[in-house]
């Protein structure tokens, strides 16, 4: 499970919409998940599944999701669809995101 609050408005809390919220509150896409770390960037947010796929939601208007397009928003968690090896690791800056975790193998990075 992942829980998220404060400023929203980009949908990178992930509640389906762009409202404050001032206390944790439950994120319901992630709610069956058993989420290991999650990244934020600057209104952009990756959960990381423990069966190493991840999933995106916030402002994708650079395409930093990951999810392919460059849709401005997603409010909601979408998942990234990757066929390469379990992510173990993920780390986000402003408008970016970079994974790995796979010592001595490829270092997947996208990078809008």
């Amino acid at each position: 499970q992942l829980w998220s609050c404060c400023g929203q408005e980009k949908g990178h809390l992930g509640h389906d919409n762009t409202k404050r919220e001032e206390a944790p509150r439950l994120i319901k896409g992630l709610s069956h998940e058993v989420i290991l770390p999650a990244a934020c960037g600057q209104n952009h947010t990756l959960a990381l599944r423990e069966t190493g796929s991840v999933f995106a939601f916030g402002e994708n208007k650079m395409g930093q999701l990951g999810l392919g397009n460059q849709t401005d928003t997603v409010h909601s968690p979408a998942q990234i669809m990757y066929n390469g090896q379990p992510i173990t690791k993920m780390a986000c800056e402003a408008e970016n995101q970079y994974d790995n975790g796979l010592q001595r193998k490829p270092l997947f990075l996208w990078v809008p």
